[in-house]
């Protein structure tokens, strides 16, 4: 047997884990009967600690670059379908798996490029 699956161990460890808890220490793992397991969660807690104004910037972000989008003559129609797609909130592997199903080959560098001419074009960012 192991010293971590010992009765005195498993007693120890149970004993800090409550001190821990006691004292407001938010653990990413719990301990069950199966022993120490990931809490998982149905949302992602990166996502939810990002301050209210960095949100705020992405939106307007996506907000200016829709405008410019809406009334631009671009240069060619794939250009056209990655800046729609990319303003809709699809991510580069995204684009590039619905520009292949309509039979265009492009690779998520060359989309990303496309993405940065128009930015820079626009003046965004």
């Amino acid at each position: 047997m192991k010293w971590y699956e010992t009765k005195d161990f498993k007693r120890l460890q149970k004993e800090w884990y409550e001190r821990l808890k006691s004292s407001g220490f938010d653990d990413h793992e719990k301990l069950t009967a199966q022993g120490l397991v990931l809490k998982q969660t149905s949302h992602n807690r990166k996502a939810d600690r990002k301050p209210f104004l960095v949100k705020e910037a992405i939106a307007d972000y996506f907000r200016v670059f829709a405008e410019c989008a809406a009334n631009y003559r671009f240069e060619s129609q794939i250009d056209q379908l990655v800046i729609n797609y990319y303003v809709a909130g699809h991510r580069l592997c995204d684009i590039k798996a619905h520009l292949e199903e309509a039979g265009i080959k492009r690779c998520r560098t060359t989309i990303f490029y496309i993405i940065k001419k128009y930015e820079a074009k626009w003046g965004i960012k």
